[in-house]
């Protein structure tokens, strides 16, 4: 599985600036991030740009390639059940 980032917020403020600093990309791939469900605040997945952080959040965002995948299964009714490293 690919591998999932975590980060601590520092400072109160919206979800976007936060992720665009953190994560040096650009809009485009940050807005991806979130539409596919690749980014959780305190482990609930966050779709919204402008979803408010308060000092101490952790923020953990992961592959939106996987992101995707899961979300298209979800989709297909199917459930995922077992997954390693290696599957």
């Amino acid at each position: 599985m690919s591998s999932i980032r975590q980060f601590t917020v520092p400072r109160d403020g919206p979800l976007m600036p936060f992720l665009l600093e953190t994560l040096g990309q650009n809009r485009r791939v940050v807005k991806n991030l979130l539409k596919f469900g690749a980014v959780a605040v305190a482990g609930v997945i966050v779709r919204q740009f402008d979803h408010p952080l308060v000092i101490g959040d952790e923020v953990q965002v992961g592959a939106a390639r996987s992101a995707i995948a899961t979300d298209k299964l979800k989709h297909a009714g199917i459930v995922v059940a077992y997954e390693d490293e290696t599957l």
